[in-house]
């Protein structure tokens, strides 16, 4: 009867601990390992379930980026943008394939809309300061009658953060 309980409470704590896991994080393990067919399942189960989940839809844009499908992915933040204003993530990815792009008009507009929404996530304040850094780098070389090497100015941005690891679950607010 005792074996039995203990092995009913158990199986109830490990049900209990799987559930409560992150389920987003199995598709970002899946993106950062290359494994795109896996986390495509993964984000499909993800929106059969809730066709509004907003992390699942940002990690379906990361997929699109990382299949090749930039400008989908594109379109598929600017939506998630207008579904959910408040929130920061979409503009911040938005601002990152912006400045991939080499449009950093773009992504200086992105990260603004993104520090109005929460001026103290630190992912969106970290790129706007790589952005700035990039951009007086550039400046500065200007007025000095030198031309900044490009990889330079992509070293200033090394601080982008990867469009999978922006969704609610790593917010670095308090």
């Amino acid at each position: 009867m005792t074996k039995t309980f203990v092995c009913i409470a158990c199986w109830l704590a490990m049900s209990i601990a799987a559930a409560s896991a992150d389920p987003y994080q199995s598709v970002r393990d899946d993106l950062a390992s290359g494994r795109f067919d896996s986390a495509k399942l993964a984000i499909d189960r993800l929106l059969n379930d809730n066709p509004f989940d907003r992390d699942a839809r940002l990690l379906e844009a990361a997929w699109l980026h990382s299949t090749g499908a930039t400008a989908a992915a594109m379109t598929r933040l600017e939506l998630l943008a207008n579904a959910f204003p408040a929130e920061p993530e979409a503009y911040n990815n938005l601002a990152v394939l912006a400045i991939a792009s080499g449009d950093s008009d773009a992504a200086e507009a992105w990260l603004a809309k993104a520090l109005a929404t929460s001026p103290a996530y630190q992912t969106v304040v970290d790129n706007m300061r790589a952005l700035q850094r990039a951009r007086a780098q550039e400046a500065y070389a200007a007025l000095a009658g030198r031309t900044i090497e490009a990889s330079v100015t992509m070293r200033a941005l090394e601080h982008f953060a990867e469009l999978a690891a922006c969704t609610n679950s790593t917010r670095d607010e308090p």
